[in-house]
Order: structure tokens, then C-alpha cells, then sequence
């Protein structure tokens, strides 16, 4: 009898375990991550190295949005009533947020009234020019233009205050 009860619990529990595998049959197929904790473990790697190229790619895009607004402001700050106001440029950084990558101030090159007034607007214009600890290529330009500008009002006031002088009348041409 003691075999025959053996017997018989041996196919309860095989018909248990049939039952539970057609159970388990019906049930969704389990993820990678599920089946394989090595994957999981590597997936979760893969995350955190991802995630630490996003946070230092924010971190630059910070960086330089600050370094943009500080380049843009010393313009803005030295060049005066010459200077317009700043205009920005966005990109969208992997966190969705947008962030200044570039910027620009106007500035009035034009002559002034007198060769005096020209001569000290485009000093300042000069000085807004180089006034970011890094100026561009064409900050550098916008600077090389105004002293060109300058120079041009020096020869004439030199030539205005020479026919003072002398009483002469000189014609000049541009």
C-alpha cells in the first residue's frame, strides 16, 4: 500500500505540473532582461553611460550659454548707445531644454557729424568690439574697420585744421 500511495502522489504531482505548465504557457513571454540578469545588468551599464553623456553634454551647453551671454554683454556693455541689443541664437539640448550657442550685438558703424565725433565713436566702436575676453573673427573685423574709419577722420580733421591754418580751402572726396 505504502507503493500504491507512492504511485498515486507521484501522478497528482505529475498532474500538478502538467497543469502548471499549460498554465505557464499561456502567461506573456518574459523580457531579455528577465530571462538573462546578465543582459539586465548590461542594459542597466549601458543607461548610466548614457545618461552620463547627456549630464556632460548639458554641462557644456550651460557652459557655453554662459560664456555666449558674458561675449555678447561686454559688447553691448562697452559699445554705449552704439551698440543694439542682443540677439541669440537656441539649440534644444538632449534634455529638450534650449540653450544660447550663439549671439550677436549690432553696432553703428557710420560716420558721425564732425571728424571729431567720427573719430570718438569709432574709438568706442573699437573698444565694444574687443571688449570679450575672446573675440571672434569678426569682432576682430568689426574692430579692424572702425580703425580704418578712424584713421580716415584723422586725415581729414588733420587736413580741416591744416586749411585753418593756412587760410586755404581744401575739397575732399570720398
Amino acid at each position: 500500500m505504502q507503493i500504491r500511495g507512492y504511485e498515486q502522489s507521484y501522478q497528482q504531482l505529475y498532474q500538478l505540473n502538467e497543469q502548471s505548465r499549460g498554465v505557464h504557457n499561456n502567461l506573456p513571454a518574459q523580457s531579455a532582461s528577465e530571462k538573462d540578469p546578465k543582459t539586465a545588468a548590461q542594459q542597466s551599464s549601458d543607461n548610466k553611460v548614457e545618461q552620463s553623456r547627456i549630464d556632460a553634454d548639458v554641462a557644456k551647453l550651460k557652459a557655453d550659454e554662459q560664456r555666449v551671454i558674458a561675449h555678447e554683454n561686454a559688447h553691448k556693455a562697452a559699445g554705449g548707445q552704439y551698440a543694439g541689443a542682443a540677439q541669440y541664437s537656441y539649440t534644444t539640448g538632449p534634455d529638450g531644454k534650449q540653450y544660447v550657442t550663439g549671439g550677436e550685438v549690432s553696432i553703428d558703424l557710420s560716420k558721425g557729424k564732425t571728424p571729431e565725433e567720427t573719430i570718438a565713436k569709432m574709438q568706442q566702436v573699437r573698444r565694444a568690439a574687443l571688449a570679450p575676453a575672446d573675440p571672434s573673427g569678426q569682432d576682430i573685423s568689426v574692430a579692424a574697420r572702425a580703425s580704418m574709419i578712424e584713421s580716415r577722420a584723422r586725415m581729414e580733421y588733420a587736413r580741416n585744421s591744416q586749411s585753418q591754418e593756412t587760410g586755404q580751402a581744401f575739397s575732399i572726396s570720398a
